[in-house]
């Protein structure tokens, strides 16, 4: 039988079993789909599971010789399953996060460097988690030149991931699957519009020049030269895919530190600023009237202008105490703040521990790499072992607390405290430096200003300037 009436046979065994469904589904990204691709079912199929791993291998590129194969986790996994045995090729293993105990390896199985290995996934929308995998197993010392997809939903990946250095093969694309339904009299006229409609109105593309000879740029795929739209389709964590996009539409990358010591002192200055920011940064240990209504309060107004919650509460003990401070007490900070701020001393069981606390909510944590205080103890060889703690947990870890441009992994954030216009040191071993520095020169993607907002005669107008002025240097930094 031929590949195209294999293919055909497979569509339509999967769409009998659920594998292809119609309706309003919301994707990871966030997009409500009118269509869903869940190759997941196959695993109580197992003849078709079978079928699917063999149509992946006949896809993959001939020119090129694989010493291992890795799916990305956890669907395209059985399929990699069958494709190593099959093949007799060895099979690696990409944890979603690095082992606390143990190796405490990211990538299991045995390889030595220079391998080059097929990475397989079942469907790609913007490719992150293509791209992540082959991060990981990059960092590891393999290469990474092909990947090869069941579906693709056509909404930017191949693009996307060529940029980045992965070329990518697919067994099959959306408008290839919606012809075979209609032939077949599955579907009608009118599902194949609304599809064709959703997914022309649903690109994610990073558009980066490519050298002449063809190879990957590799300064193009770097944080520093790529917009925060087009840093969206590298990661697959959705709180930070919500703030990149967030801070283009919005066109600020301004945090405002709203320590004060009132409950209604912080929400006044929520108010007046919240046009202007994507990030409010709270202390609430340090509100003397702290209540329950507070945080609902809060979140109103975040919602209403359009920024993210930051508890700076800096959690820094074991991870089952850390873990307790977050979702438990007075405060219920997993409840409400987007974000929190994380010290790495502990270990990444800290990570873990708070990510089981978020119980499926959009959050995420800062881990504080370099502090902005003199004398500040934090030494180059411990900010590299954070950097590392975050790549081994993308998804929770979401970017650092920094002063200097600690990484170059666009699925990052960095943070920089200490930004003032007039001020360079408060007498207490605060160090301060403009937006156009802490953006320009030391590579924050995000400012984050305390007094220079709160005690100003307007902060409204302070913001107002601050975010202008740090977006302004964001824009001439990818010039």
């Amino acid at each position: 039988m031929s590949f195209e009436k294999r293919l055909e046979d497979v569509i339509l065994r999967l769409f009998d079993v659920q594998g292809v469904k119609f309706g309003q589904f919301t994707l990871k990204s966030g997009l409500v789909s009118p269509i869903y691709f869940d190759l997941r079912v196959v695993v109580s199929y197992p003849e078709l599971m079978e079928d699917v791993a063999d149509l992946l291998w006949e896809c993959r590129p001939k020119d090129a010789q694989f010493t291992s194969v890795c799916g990305v986790p956890y669907t395209a996994l059985p399929m990699a399953t069958i494709v190593a045995t099959k093949q007799k090729l060895p099979m690696l293993i990409r944890r979603k996060e690095e082992k606390s105990y143990g190796t405490k390896r990211l990538i299991e199985g045995h390889f030595k460097e220079g391998d080059n290995c097929f990475i397989i996934e079942d469907v790609i929308v913007s490719g992150s988690s293509v791209y992540e995998t082959a991060v990981s197993l990059r960092g590891c010392g393999l290469e990474v030149t092909h990947a090869v997809v069941f579906m693709d939903r056509q909404q930017g990946a191949t693009n996307n991931l060529k940029n980045l250095g992965v070329t990518i093969k697919s067994v099959c694309d959306m408008e290839s699957m919606l012809k075979i339904l209609l032939r077949n009299k599955k579907i009608t006229e009118a599902h194949v519009d609304s599809v064709n409609r959703f997914l022309k109105e649903s690109q994610e593309t990073i558009i980066r020049k490519q050298p002449a000879d063809g190879a990957p740029d590799k300064e193009s795929v770097g944080r520093l030269s790529m917009s925060f739209g087009d840093r969206v389709a590298t990661t697959s964590q959705p709180l930070v895919r919500r703030l990149l996009r967030l801070m283009e539409e919005k066109r600020t990358n301004l945090c405002v530190a709203a320590d004060l010591g009132t409950a209604r002192d912080v929400l006044q200055l929520a108010e007046k600023v919240g046009p202007h920011i994507c990030l409010l940064k709270t202390h609430v240990d340090s509100i003397s009237d702290f209540t329950a209504e507070f945080p609902k309060q809060l979140t109103e107004l975040a919602e209403r202008h359009n920024f993210l919650l930051c508890e700076d509460r800096k959690y820094g003990d074991i991870g089952s105490t850390s873990a307790d401070q977050y979702s438990s007490g007075l405060f219920s900070v997993s409840n409400w703040a987007h974000l929190v701020t994380v010290h790495a001393l502990p270990g990444d069981g800290q990570l873990t521990a708070l990510s089981d606390r978020a119980a499926g909510a959009e959050r995420g944590a800062l881990l504080v790499a370099e502090m902005s205080s003199k004398g500040c103890l934090v030494q180059p060889a411990y900010t590299a072992a954070v950097v590392k703690m975050a790549e081994a947990h993308p998804y929770f870890a979401c970017g650092f607390i920094a002063q200097s441009s600690v990484t170059s992994d666009p699925r990052f954030l960095v943070l920089t405290p200490g930004v003032s216009l007039v001020s360079t040191a408060d007498g207490h071993g605060q160090q301060y430096s403009s937006p156009e520095r802490a953006v320009g020169e030391r590579g924050a993607d995000v400012v984050i200003v305390g007094r220079g907002v709160t005690r100003a005669e307007d902060p409204a107008a302070a913001a107002r300037e601050y975010a202008q002025r740090a977006f302004g240097a964001y824009l001439q930094r990818l010039k």
